[in-house]
């Protein structure tokens, strides 16, 4: 079965995406659930909260060559 959960708010500083990545990390790790997490967020800060600089530089460079 699929959930999906959602985070959101207008306002800026609320949490939104230190909630996001702590409920994310505790259903992967915690629970043995597979999790996707979609930052929509220009700033990038789940996904870099979720991977290392030196991996995601990589990965952007990847990205960018095609």
């Amino acid at each position: 079965m699929v959930f999906v959960i959602s985070t959101v708010n207008m306002k800026g500083g609320v949490g939104k995406t230190t909630l996001t990545v702590n409920l994310a990390t505790s259903l992967a790790k915690n629970h043995g659930k597979r999790v996707l997490v979609i930052d929509l967020d220009s700033q990038i800060n789940g996904t870099l909260s979720l991977m290392s600089p030196h991996e995601f530089a990589k990965t952007w460079n990847c990205t960018m060559s095609i």
